[in-house]
């Protein structure tokens, strides 16, 4: 057997179509094999299986494998118990798949997932796009260090996870609401609400809210059950119970999900101007456009994890992307300003109130380090005994330079 691939860094074992003893395949095979089904009926099976992946309270492996393949999951297990792997589904995998389904499966005709061959097809390519994305071949990607890192650390970077939405929600509700007019009061004259009203048509609470009212679609169906529940949502109904007019709270679509015919021009792009290890880690639509409006109607999460993330922090994406020039620079200027606020105030409140709320860089300019060099701050506990100076102080003593003070 072959030495299993790592998957990420994270310590988790991955098993591969090669792993089973499964020839290698091009990427023109595994297209071949996916242009033999019926895209809506494929896409409706991988999205169903991402949501599972991706749920707050996923099924295990094992479930999974049990659920979707009886008939050779034994052999999955024996297998990977033999060679120590652990995973054998997981995002980035269903989400490559998914793109190859958008852009070569049939969209009349073909395969509709309604026989138990058509599932194992499907398990097999899934597990050949693992062989893509762990196993380096060497005459394709002679260079390892461009492939390491468009295999694993930009994927890395783009699977990292939050599990508590509450905590998620808190956090971005202080960044882009909160600590933005608490800067405002200070002085700072940039007003991030009206650039995001302005780009969306919409409050920043109200996308927050509206998008939190998504995820609760996904959140309230047990991952046991995602397999036969309706996962699709109405636009013109889902949110009418919702205290905004109906044409207001419609700007909320445009800016997570597309229409299928555009996402899978958009993903027709993506795929054209990248080669290589990069086409398989080139996520920018998925993120962007957690959603896909399907044809007949209802719109769907493509990722929990992805609609998560472009209700939160996904805010700050859709500032940055609209903006350009000098307003992009004043935009992520100030926001510089907020998330050192934000910071100061989550160590004030870990380390209590003993401890110094503000703090000014020494050199010039307020709250700015010297050009150059790194300015010196510590938060100093108040009560350190009179006239006992901080580690700032004391470094600024030696180099003769002023010490941090109260604001």
């Amino acid at each position: 057997m072959v030495e299993p691939p790592w998957i990420l860094k994270h310590g988790l074992a991955v098993i591969g179509a090669i792993g089973l003893g499964l020839p290698r395949v091009t990427v023109e095979q595994m297209v071949a094999d996916v242009s033999q089904f019926h895209r809506d009926s494929a896409l409706a099976v991988l999205l169903r299986l991402n949501l599972v992946l991706t749920h707050h309270s996923p099924l295990s492996q094992e479930e999974i494998l049990r659920n979707w393949l009886p008939d050779v999951a034994d052999r999955f297990f024996a297998v990977m118990r033999e060679q120590k792997v652990e995973v054998v589904f997981y995002e980035a995998q269903v989400l490559n798949l998914i793109r190859l389904v958008i852009l070569y499966a049939r969209a009349d005709g073909g395969r509709r997932c309604d026989q138990k061959g058509d599932f194992t097809l499907l398990a097999r390519i899934l597990l050949q796009i693992i062989d893509m994305l762990v196993e380096r071949d060497a005459k394709a990607e002679p260079d390892r260090h461009a492939w390491v890192f468009g295999n694993f650390t930009r994927t890395e970077l783009f699977t990292h996870d939050e599990a508590r939405v509450p905590d998620a929600m808190a956090r971005n509700y202080d960044l882009f609401v909160l600590v933005p007019r608490l800067l405002t009061r200070r002085g700072h004259t940039y007003d991030l609400p009206s650039t995001f009203a302005k780009i969306t048509g919409l409050a920043i609470e109200d996308y927050i809210g509206l998008g939190f009212g998504l995820l609760s679609q996904y959140d309230t169906i047990d991952a046991g059950l995602i397999g036969r529940a309706d996962i699709g949502i109405d636009r013109g109904t889902y949110l009418a119970n919702v205290r905004l007019a109906a044409e207001v709270r419609d700007r909320l679509w445009p800016l997570v999900s597309k229409p299928l015919d555009e996402y899978r021009e958009a993903l027709r792009q993506e795929w054209a101007r990248t080669t290589g290890a990069a086409r398989w880690s080139a996520m920018r639509t998925f993120s962007q456009f957690p959603m896909i409006e399907l044809p007949n109607g209802p719109v769907v999460a493509v990722s929990r994890r992805l609609l998560r993330d472009r209700v939160t922090h996904g805010i700050y994406w859709i500032l940055a992307n609209n903006l350009a020039g000098r307003e992009r620079d004043n935009f992520t200027n100030f926001f510089g300003h907020v998330f050192e606020a934000y910071v100061c105030r989550c160590l004030t409140r870990a380390a209590s109130r003993d401890f110094r709320r503000g703090v000014e860089y020494d050199g010039g300019g307020l709250g700015q380090a010297p050009r150059g060099r790194l300015g010196h701050a510590a938060l100093r506990r108040a009560g350190g005994g009179e006239g006992a100076p901080s580690v700032a102080q004391r470094q600024g003593d030696r180099r003769g330079g002023r010490t941090p003070r109260r604001r």
